[in-house]
């Protein structure tokens, strides 16, 4: 059986560029910029998510956001593709769990 899904975590991987939101809601990422972080689903339970492949992210609208995966477990690169507003779809285990807005602004 698997964990019961209770958010998402979001860490920023180094050194985030101005203008550059992501570990709170909406993610605020400039057009040209890239956003490397490490997510991780958490758990409502004491269970814990193993598993690198159980999450995936998806940008709702890949003209506006595009959403890299890494060869690093848990690691997604965010990219700022042409202003506007859109959202990322955490899929855990193959069930969409929420949709997180991403705004991407003009650079700063």
């Amino acid at each position: 059986c698997s964990p019961d899904y209770g958010g998402l975590e979001v860490v920023a991987d180094g050194r985030i560029r101005a203008g550059t939101t992501v570990e709170r809601q909406p993610f605020v990422i400039p057009v040209g910029h890239v956003a490397r972080i490490y997510a991780r689903p958490r758990s409502s339970t004491a269970d814990t998510f193993e598993n690198p492949e159980s999450l995936d992210l998806r940008s709702d609208d890949p003209a506006i956001l595009r959403i890299l995966g890494d060869e690093e477990p848990w690691r997604f690169n965010l990219v700022g593709r042409s202003f506007g507003t859109t959202c990322v779809e955490v899929i855990v285990e193959g069930r969409q769990e929420e949709c997180i807005e991403v705004q991407v602004t003009a650079a700063p």
